[in-house]
């Protein structure tokens, strides 16, 4: 036929119609196509077909209105030139031969970091969120204890993460600069990480003496094993960093002094 090939990227499975149980589409090719008054360029896929030369999908009946009778046998055009396909009888489907290239994941997942990086902010950079309803107290078995003072450290080499930390918790709304009674120290711990990675500060409260002094409450725990079988069964995964999550737990004004 002397028709010019155009190799797909990706070939497209295809199961009716066919020789033998199944087929690939490997080539498309643009011709010239001829019927009754319609005379034009088309794209069609190239396949072995079993018992057909040619096939002329919905896209094609819809495009030129086409009207088929049984008694007698008849096909009437409705449109000589090609509608194009829009309308509310229209559906567009996203292809669903796709092939995940493990060489392209790296470069996939750095467009994806870079794409939600303005959502991805830590509390050094937003405000604080907006306010939801208390749903969980912690009841003092005292409300009048008095918990020992000591007072917190901070080694040299953290200090200057431990004051960029600072201030940028009190300018966001996060920490607010205020005195009061039975404050707990803070440690200041330097972060594990891999070698060769900056310093990171760890902040954490010395909370013993206030919680021997809650009462105690039982909740039933997820099935971690299930959770565990079920993330283990998906090829890809992905992962919520909370960092800042326990740092942003809502406290009722009536319980700080």
């Amino acid at each position: 036929l002397k028709v010019k090939k155009i190799e797909l990227a990706t070939p497209l499975p295809v199961q009716l119609a066919v020789q033998g149980s199944r087929s690939h589409v490997n080539f498309g090719a643009t011709v010239d196509f001829e019927y009754q008054r319609i005379f034009g360029k088309r794209y069609f896929d190239v396949m072995n077909l079993s018992g057909y030369d040619l096939i002329l999908g919905t896209p094609w009946v819809y495009q030129h209105k086409v009207v088929f009778g049984l008694n007698p046998p008849r096909v009437i055009i409705g449109m000589d030139i090609p509608e194009p396909m829009e309308g509310v009888g229209v559906a567009q489907l996203s292809s669903c031969s796709m092939d995940m290239y493990e060489e392209n994941l790296e470069r996939i997942r750095e467009e994806l970091c870079q794409y939600a990086q303005p959502l991805c902010r830590s509390a050094l950079e937003t405000p604080l969120p907006l306010l939801r309803a208390i749903n969980h107290e912690i009841d003092l078995i005292n409300p009048d204890k008095v918990y020992p003072w000591r007072p917190s450290r901070c080694t040299k080499a953290l200090r200057p993460l431990w004051s960029e930390k600072r201030v940028a918790y009190i300018a966001t709304g996060h920490w607010e600069v205020t005195s009061g009674g039975n404050t707990v120290p803070m440690f200041m711990m330097k972060k594990s990480g891999k070698p060769g990675e900056p310093i990171r500060l760890r902040t954490l409260y010395d909370l013993c003496e206030r919680n021997k002094n809650t009462v105690t409450k039982s909740s039933p725990l997820p099935d971690i094993d299930g959770i565990l079988r079920r993330a283990a069964s998906a090829r890809y995964r992905s992962i919520i960093y909370g960092q800042d999550a326990y740092e942003q737990i809502r406290i009722i004004p009536e319980h700080v002094e």
